[in-house]
């Protein structure tokens, strides 16, 4: 078992509770009574000893992606962002256009500058809000999908250059442009 990942003191404040965690992601409560000041420094010169030898006390990366996973099926619920992968392809990204500018594929596939604000009416959310078009910009600067500069039709617009999916409608066609 890896050293303790949390200490809280309980009431009374003569015990602390400590959690510990292991490889496979369980975690063991234990309370602990600390009677005197000596349990105390006990309990920590346990901790400092385990640390000092070389005990793990950080998640491996098996268990980081366990934890990745629960937290995928976990999310929180935002219906901006399902909207938006929804609508437009989020994996076509700067990379993506970069590695397959000039191929069919990239000639094949719908590209719109939108600003953020038109990100948000095309997916039927409330583009008044700020929120949800920093939630979205966020998002899609996550995704590898960066705001910049783009000539569409001799015009400089600053937007986000999406994939439109495959049969997906749009509210308006926006500013469109097959060249990144």
């Amino acid at each position: 078992r890896y050293l303790p990942i949390s200490v809280r003191g309980l009431k009374p404040l003569n015990e602390i509770s400590v959690d510990y965690i292991s490889e496979d992601g369980v975690v063991e409560k234990e309370s602990r009574p600390l009677s005197n000041k000596e349990e105390n420094q006990q309990f920590w010169a346990e901790v400092y000893s385990g640390y000092v030898d070389g005990e793990q006390w950080w998640p491996s990366m098996k268990f980081e992606e366990k934890l990745d996973y629960v937290r995928g099926d976990h999310g929180r619920y935002d219906s901006d962002i399902d909207g938006l992968e929804e609508v437009f392809d989020i994996s076509k990204n700067d990379e993506w256009r970069k590695k397959y500018i000039g191929t069919a594929m990239y000639e094949n596939t719908r590209f719109v500058v939108l600003i953020g604000r038109k990100i948000i009416e095309e997916i039927g959310g409330d583009p008044t809000k700020s929120k949800n078009v920093s939630t979205v910009g966020e998002y899609l600067n996550s995704k590898g999908i960066g705001r910049k500069v783009h000539r569409i039709d001799g015009k400089r617009v600053r937007g986000y250059r999406l994939a439109v999916r495959n049969g997906a409608r749009m509210a308006s066609d926006g500013l469109v442009s097959k060249r990144a």
